[in-house]
Formats: structure tokens, sequence, C-alpha cells
């Protein structure tokens, strides 16, 4: 009965949250990545956390989703590496620097930076370094969880600073995840249970997908979108994408 309950919560919980995600802030994000299908730039997209560094996976040659997406994996980053070390390497001062770096150039492209704490140096790096090469930046971020850590917290970048309000940030997107991520609590444990970062994250990017298609239909140009590829036909009908841009795309 309780894991029945429990589900119920956690749905709830769920699904007020996604109600919150403020419609402006996507359509902000969505002229950011309009332009750059306009102008035939390329939309960079960097998880600076852990778990968060499935953000980029999520965009990129996903069903449904826009081709000029160029992700962004740190191998330092991903919990397939090791998962102790990555927590110690996002926040390992100029790892991403030297990221951004060899990704560059940057200039006149976007770059979507997810981070749903927002105060470690990988973090912080990126949007520092990232306006620096000239690219317009998209921040997703919870803005209740970065202003609640404390500022001698040692996740937190040397600057003390938070990515929703760096002035190199363009675009913020608030993903509205609580403190700690975890959201249900139990009697008998004194830690909370079941995050909803990727939940969220997940259906930000989507929306923003949707909203960047839309916008571009009703100025009558048509995007560049990956097929299934489970569907009949749908290598035939990607391949003229693949020739586009796997000389653009170094993950392609």
């Amino acid at each position: 009965m309780t894991s029945v309950s429990k589900f119920k919560e956690y749905n709830a919980i769920v699904i007020k949250l996604l109600n919150s995600i403020d419609p402006d802030e996507i359509d902000r994000g969505a002229n950011l990545l309009m332009n750059a299908v306009k102008k035939d730039k390329l939309i960079y997209i960097i998880g600076t956390e852990s778990h968060d560094y499935m953000a980029a996976e999520e965009m990129f040659l996903k069903a449904g989703g826009l081709l000029n997406i160029h992700p962004i994996f740190p191998s330092g980053l991903a919990l397939s590496h090791g998962g102790l070390r990555s927590h110690i390497i996002e926040r390992c001062q100029g790892y991403i620097s030297g990221v951004l770096d060899y990704y560059a150039p940057l200039k006149g492209n976007v770059l979507i930076i997810v981070s749903s704490c927002g105060i470690n140096s990988s973090t912080i790096e990126a949007a520092v370094k990232g306006k620096k090469h000239g690219a317009k930046i998209l921040a997703i971020t919870s803005i209740e969880f970065s202003k609640f850590v404390p500022a001698n917290h040692p996740a937190r970048d040397p600057s003390g600073k938070n990515l929703c309000d760096l002035e190199q940030v363009d675009v913020i997107i608030d993903n509205k995840v609580p403190k700690g991520d975890a959201i249900l609590s139990f009697n008998d444990l004194d830690v909370k249970v079941s995050s909803v970062s990727t939940i969220l994250n997940g259906f930000i990017l989507n929306s923003l997908v949707v909203t960047t298609v839309e916008k571009l239909l009703n100025e009558g140009i048509i995007p560049d979108i990956w097929k299934n590829t489970n569907l009949p036909g749908a290598d035939e009908y990607n391949e003229k994408f693949i020739k586009k841009y796997s000389s653009r795309i170094k993950r392609f």
C-alpha cells in the first residue's frame, strides 16, 4: 500500500513541477535555436554535472529532434568512466575550459549548458569560456537549488557564482529542480528518495525543439529533423542529413 501511495505522490509532484516550467523562458530559448537554424549555425549542448551529462545525449540524433545539434561529451564527466571520478572532475578548474577550446569555434553558434545545481567549476567555466568563444549561452538550471547551496560548499567554483547569475548567460530556463533533486520522504529514512532533474531537463529540451520547429514553420522554413531509424525508409530519409552534417559535427 505504501509503495502505491508514494508512486501517486511522486507522480503528482512531477506533474506539478512540469507545469511550473515558464513557457516564456522556453520561448526565449527557442528564439536562440531558431536563429541558429536560420543562419545555418550549430547548437552545441553540454551537461556539466554527472547525470546532467545525459542532456547532450537526449538532443543528439534523437527521433523528432533537430539535426544541427553538436553534443559535447567530456569523458571525465561520464558516469560510465567512473562515478566518483565524474563528481571529482566536475569540480576541477580548467577541465571544461580545455574541452571547449577543443570544440571551438563556437562563434555565432549557440551553447546550451545543462546544470541542475549550477555551481561547480565545470558549469561556470562552460559559460565563461563559451561566451569568450563567441557563442550565445542558453542555461538550463535550478535557481532554487543553486541559491540554497552555501557559499563555502566544496562543490562550488572558487568564484562562488551561480550559473543563473552570470552575465555571460543570454537566456536562462529555470528547470525548477528542488534543492537536493530527490523529492520523497519516508519516516524511516533521513534522506529523500527519487529525483526529478532528468525528467525536467528532458521535458525542457524537447519543449525547446517543438517550439523552435513551430517558429521555423511559421516563417516558411522546413527544419532538418531526424527520423527514428527503426521506421521503414528511415535510413534512406536520414542519409541526406548524414551527408550534410557529418563533416561539421565531431560526434556524428
